[in-house]
């Protein structure tokens, strides 16, 4: 199916099931939609969409890199965490990220006995299959019921969520909850009850310890609960408090854990300067550091207040909120960040316009209209549960253009918002009267099938066929990359040793059938020596295989002929029982002019 055929044929399907729901309605009297579908059916679904989804999910993930390769964007940084936590003291703490998400990896590795990276890659592929049933949760309590599962299978095919889903890093984890933290929430606003509300405080407590970020969903999320939380302890006082209880139990036991965690984290402001540098000095922009917010120059650990624990951040949070709102000085203009931003979503979805996103409107104002048109005991107004919706939503957008469009920065909403649309179409045309319940919605089916055909077989963004091509794409490039040589390394026959000059901290949880140096030569060093080793054979990992940058020193062994070139940064010593004595070399070739330092 290509793009235009289902930009024809989603509308008339949507007109004709909104006709055919309203024909129903009048002679049936909406006597079959009020039984709604049964919590037994739900859950089925919850379950299925999440057993399917992770194995959906993991054969996308094996099409695309099907030698499991960790690398990506920010992938060193969770790696040499996850061995810092899995062995303390064999790795610097990386201090811009936070621990959650690679003590996950970590303690699936150790109980599979698998390397960590492995252990960290496959957190983020059940994370990605855990997103449509997430998705679903959501949707069941704005849409019909079929365009509800056919919305949640939508994001799976994102491009982005795609390109993240091999590397070990947080993003697509910190994506998932995000998704169950808006479906919890809406639940729990919507029906109120303890289990729903430590549901809801829950999926905050795990997003708060994966990323600093999570402030922007607290600062929406924890006012509409409290609000909630009143009035429900107005009308109901004895379960009112049992919610209170429930909801802010998990928060204040991450909050300790992280208060009494010794580890060197960076604010939040500190994260988001970076980040706003690294991106602005691409365009020829110069962010600057803010002057009135009494920070101190030369300690980034002291840019900013906003830490997950810090008794501090409390203090601090309108100081935190106002660099958030309005970013680091000389970053670019708004207008341009705006446009960069709407222009990058409009990529990513198969829509004609970046106007059809405002979709997600009619989706989340449904969240306040009540299944058969009657309050509960106890129940709260629904502009609550609405305006958290349409509150989160807007807040993740207006994060967005605090920057230039990054992809991965947008990951969360670009999972999100092509289910909201789905449901917001429905919900624009879907009668929410007095009688008016969601149910099975018989007559909606047919613009579900339509979701579905084109997640099944579109050729455009969030189609099956335009996702397999990326992910052929993507699996050529890998097996084209420099850390083939890696690879090459693990699969070798025989004994061998690799000396590390690389300075990394997971080398041997890459290479686990090899004995790999961990000690590396200093950057004020020239030369080095090493011992030799009674093994068949030697390898050395050149700092170029690692770097993030174009330019960087080799190392060269004194002796002629000494060295073979295994791969474009890998060598292999032709005598290893022999001591190797190696020099480093300028990044353009060149013996260095200073010293040879023993």
């Amino acid at each position: 199916m290509n793009l235009r055929a289902f930009l024809y044929v989603f509308p008339l399907a949507l007109a004709g099931s909104a006709v055919a729901d309203a024909v129903a309605r009048r002679r049936e009297g909406c006597r079959e939609d009020d039984r709604g579908v049964p919590r037994w059916l739900d859950a089925a679904v919850v379950v299925l969409l999440a057993v399917v989804g992770c194995a959906y999910v993991n054969r996308l993930h094996n099409l695309g890199n099907p030698l499991w390769l960790p690398v990506g964007q920010d992938w060193q940084e969770f790696l040499s965490l996850a061995m810092e936590i899995r062995a303390p003291g064999s790795a610097a703490p990386v201090a811009n990220r936070y621990p959650f998400y690679p003590w996950l990896g970590v303690m699936l590795a150790e109980l599979q006995g698998i390397p960590v990276y492995r252990g960290c890659m496959q957190v983020s592929i059940v994370a990605a299959g855990l997103i449509p049933a997430g998705l679903y949760l959501l949707g069941r309590e704005v849409a019909p019921f079929p365009v509800a599962l056919a919305g949640a299978l939508l994001g799976v095919h994102g491009r982005t969520l795609l390109e993240m889903l091999g590397p070990p890093t947080d993003y697509v984890f910190y994506a998932m909850l995000e998704v169950f933290c808006l479906a919890t929430g809406v639940l729990a606003l919507r029906r109120g009850g303890w289990y729903r509300f430590l549901a809801f405080g829950t999926a905050l407590a795990l997003l708060m310890a994966t990323a600093a970020k999570a402030l922007v969903v607290l600062s929406v999320a924890v006012p509409f609960a409290v609000l909630a939380l009143a009035w429900r302890v107005r009308e109901r006082p004895r379960a009112g408090l049992q919610e209170v209880v429930a909801f802010f139990l998990p928060l204040a036991m991450v909050w300790m854990v992280y208060g009494r965690l010794e580890w060197p984290l960076l604010p939040l402001e500190r994260v988001v300067l970076t980040s706003q540098e690294s991106v602005a000095d691409e365009r020829g922009y110069r962010v600057e550091l803010p002057e009135d917010l009494g920070w101190v120059k030369g300690d980034p650990k002291r840019h900013g207040y906003w830490r997950v624990g810090d008794s501090n951040a409390l203090v601090h949070l309108p100081d935190t909120y106002r660099f958030l709102l309005r970013g680091a000085k000389g970053n670019a203009p708004f207008a341009e960040r705006y446009t960069s931003v709407v222009k990058g979503l409009h990529g990513e979805l198969p829509i004609p316009d970046p106007v059809f996103m405002l979709l997600a409107v009619p989706a989340c104002m449904a969240a306040g209209f009540r299944r058969g048109g009657k309050r509960g005991e106890g129940a709260v107004p629904g502009l609550v549960p609405a305006g958290f919706l349409l509150a989160m939503v807007a807040a993740e957008f207006a994060g967005l253009t605090g920057n230039l469009y990054v992809p991965r920065y947008a990951l969360d909403f670009l999972v999100l918002i092509p289910a909201l649309m789905a449901f917001g179409a429905a919900a624009l045309l879907l009668p929410h009267r007095r009688k008016g319940a969601h149910g099975m919605a018989r007559n909606w089916w047919a613009p579900a099938l339509v979701i579905l055909a084109w997640a099944a077989a579109g050729d455009g963004p969030l189609g099956r066929e335009d996702a397999e091509k990326r992910l052929r794409a993507m699996a050529l490039e890998r097996s084209s990359s420099r850390y083939m040589d890696v690879v090459r390394l693990d699969r070798i026959s025989g004994t061998a040793a690799v000396v590390d000059l690389a300075r990394t901290h997971f080398l041997s949880d890459l290479l686990p059938g090899l004995f790999v140096y961990h000690s590396a030569p200093e950057a004020t060093q020239h030369r080095v020596k090493v011992a030799a080793v009674n093994l068949e054979r030697r390898f050395l990992v050149q700092p170029c295989q690692f770097a993030q940058v174009s330019v960087v020193p080799r190392w060269t062994a004194l002796e002629p002929a000494r060295l073979k070139r295994f791969g474009a940064c890998v060598d292999e010593d032709m005598r290893p029982d022999q001591p190797l004595e190696l020099v480093r070399l300028r990044p353009d070739g060149a013996r260095p002019r200073a010293p040879l330092l023993p």
